[in-house]
C-alpha cells in the first residue's frame, strides 16, 4: 500500500509548489502594483487650486529683508481642470471677512506657475515641475517690486 501512494504524493507535492509559486508571483505582483502606482502618484501634477476651493489661504507677502509688506487671503471659487493646469475663478480679499474681489487664475505646472489675476497680479512659482506646489517660494506682485517672497498657509475651514 505505501508503494502506491508514493506516486499520488509526489504528484499532489508537485501541484502545492505549482500553487505556491504561484501564489508568490501574485504577491509580488501586487506589490509591484502598489509600488508603480505611488511612483506615478508622486509624479502627478498637484494643483493648488484643489484645496482651496475647500478652505482659505493666507498668504504673506515678503521683502527682500524677510519682512512682511502685504497679506492677502485667497478662497476657490470656479474651476475646470484639465491635465497639468488648471483656470477658473477664485477671491482675493485683504481681511478674512472684508471685501472680495473676483479674480480669474491659471494654475499651470507647464509653466511652473500660478497667477492669479486681480489687483495686483499675484504671480507664484513652482519650485519644480515634479511634486507639490511648495506653501513659500518665489512671487511677483504688480504695482509692488519690493515683494520677492511669500508664505501660504492653509486657514482652518471655521474661520
Amino acid at each position: 500500500m505505501p508503494i502506491s501512494n508514493q506516486p499520488g504524493r509526489l504528484v499532489m507535492q508537485r501541484q502545492l509548489k505549482r500553487y505556491q509559486r504561484w501564489a508568490l508571483g501574485g504577491v509580488i505582483c501586487f506589490f509591484a502594483i502598489i509600488l508603480l502606482a505611488l511612483v506615478i502618484k508622486q509624479n502627478q501634477p498637484v494643483l493648488r487650486t484643489s484645496s482651496m476651493t475647500v478652505t482659505p489661504f493666507r498668504v504673506d507677502f515678503y521683502n527682500r529683508h524677510h519682512r512682511v509688506v502685504m497679506v492677502k487671503y485667497l478662497r476657490g471659487g470656479i474651476s475646470r481642470r484639465h491635465y497639468g493646469y488648471a483656470r477658473g475663478t477664485l477671491y482675493v480679499s485683504n481681511h478674512l471677512k472684508g471685501k472680495k474681489e473676483k479674480a480669474a487664475y491659471v494654475d499651470s505646472r507647464d509653466k511652473m506657475m500660478f497667477v492669479v489675476d486681480s489687483h495686483p497680479r499675484l504671480t507664484f512659482y513652482y519650485s519644480s515641475r515634479r511634486g507639490k506646489f511648495n506653501d513659500y517660494g518665489h512671487c511677483r506682485v504688480s504695482d509692488h517690486p519690493e515683494i520677492k517672497t511669500f508664505r501660504m498657509t492653509k486657514l482652518d475651514s471655521g474661520n
